[in-house]
């Protein structure tokens, strides 16, 4: 009685197999956990048995029964699924051994338990989708994982992050001391600082740093890592870590070419500026062109205002000295007038040659 109960209680069905009579006996459990009641047949024989498997389950079942039919089997256990009576598939665990065997040596009768484990195996698959999932985001992203126990100090590296750093992939610890040594000296104060302090917060840390491979080569890794604690375990800082080369290198292509646009605008402005100081002003003595003035007029015409006064001068005999003295001569004279008209105007007049020797 205290093994049925505990047998019931633990929701397994127990079957028995006698293959010299054809009797087979199926518990409660057992038809329950198929959707059979109690005056519902179960399978008569193996073939009925196999033919209420899942098709994608069938062949590896039919195999492992041929198996332990001949004897080749101490222990049965496999998983499949099996059609339920009001339809769909449940999984089942099944486990059994033989109890008698003929004088030849081969099985004449088993005896063992079936167990639900749908759910377990609903589980057991989401699990496996999930970890497919982030095998490949991993593998497509070259993001490493990378495990350290905080009370060894035992630190464990996945394939991509061995690659990552340079060195081949290892199943066992990295010895101590393998990361910080491919840390640059000039770094490794800073980034070790930066780890220090967050396992002293336990907020765990992120941070940039550069390694130098075993070839020589400077690489830019981002690292991101968390304090996470395992049951039966301990704590363990579990982080991840991938290479920023790349993205560094455009980031800084991408600010030396806005340097160098930023300096052509500069340089393009400056340009405009002088071409503009060109069109407007006399190249001789440097004073604005009639236009200038035509614009600054217009200006005071605009804002009305009326304390303005203008005054038009000219050189006598300039032509004179052009003809005496050639054009040298007068050209230093125009240019020491505009000059001496400079020094006698403020700083808000303005002083403009129109034509000539017309100011």
């Amino acid at each position: 009685m205290r093994w049925k109960i505990a047998v019931d209680s633990a929701e397994q069905g127990v079957w028995d197999h006698d293959l010299v009579t054809g009797e087979r006996y199926y518990s409660a459990t057992w038809r329950a956990m198929r959707g059979l009641g109690p005056d519902d047949p179960p399978p008569a024989d193996a073939e009925q048995w196999l033919a209420r498997v899942h098709p994608d389950d069938r062949d590896r079942v039919a195999l492992e029964l041929q198996r332990s039919l001949a004897g080749d089997l101490e222990h049965v256990s496999l998983e499949y699924r099996e059609r339920h009576e009001a339809g769909g598939w449940i999984w089942s665990l099944r486990r059994g051994k033989p109890v008698a065997h003929d004088s030849a040596g081969r099985p004449t009768r088993f005896i063992g338990t079936d167990t639900g484990v749908s759910d377990l195996k609903s589980r057991e698959l989401e699990f496996e989708a999930l970890s497919r999932r982030l095998e490949m985001a991993l593998s497509t992203s070259t993001v490493g994982v990378w495990e350290t126990d905080l009370t060894s100090g035992e630190a464990l590296w996945d394939a991509r992050t061995a690659e990552l750093f340079g060195l081949p992939p290892r199943a066992t610890a990295v010895p101590p001391g393998t990361w910080e040594n491919l840390v640059p000296p000039e770094d490794r104060a800073r980034t070790l600082e930066i780890c220090a302090e967050g396992l002293a917060t336990a907020r765990g840390y992120a941070c940039d740093y550069r390694i130098k491979l075993p070839n020589g080569v400077i690489r830019h890794v981002r690292c991101r890592a968390a304090i996470v604690t395992v049951a039966g375990v301990g704590e363990k800082i579990i982080g991840v870590n991938w290479d920023v080369s790349q993205d560094l290198e455009q980031a800084e292509a991408l600010r030396n070419a806005k340097q160098l646009a930023e300096a052509r605008s500069r340089d393009l402005e400056a340009a405009h500026q002088r071409m503009e100081h060109a069109s407007l002003h006399d190249s001789l003595t440097g004073l604005p062109y009639r236009l200038y003035l035509d614009n600054a007029l217009a200006a005071f015409v605009e804002k009305g205002d009326t304390n303005l006064v203008l005054l038009h001068i000219d050189l006598d005999r300039f032509k004179h000295i052009n003809d005496t003295k050639g054009h040298e001569a007068g050209a230093a004279l125009l240019v020491h007038v505009a000059a001496l008209l400079r020094r006698k105007v403020g700083a808000n007049d303005i002083v403009s040659r129109i034509s000539g020797d017309e100011f």
